[in-house]
């Protein structure tokens, strides 16, 4: 029996692609980045430097990004090791 370990909240579904609690982890970044933006006067530097990190606060909350590990991080000892060996 194998067993399937995720790392997600416990309030979010698995199933569901867009989900309440998911839209808002979605929308937060997405609305405080448009504020800065805003609010800097769409400086292109700030305005870069603000849509990189929002790039980096949605991409791995994507559902293509499900169960991807890059550079290890976030990898859990033990199952993930066991997948390298295949």
């Amino acid at each position: 029996k194998e067993v399937d370990i995720r790392a997600y909240d416990g309030s979010i579904e698995v199933n569901e692609r867009y989900s309440n609690p998911k839209l808002v982890l979605l929308l937060t970044p997405t609305l405080l980045t448009y504020a800065a933006c805003h609010l800097s006067k769409y400086d292109p530097i700030l305005s870069s430097i603000n849509g990189f990190i929002w790039l980096t606060c949605t991409i791995p909350k994507m559902p293509f990004m499900h169960g991807v590990r890059i550079m290890g991080i976030n990898r859990t000892v033990g199952i993930d090791d066991e997948k390298k060996k295949r």
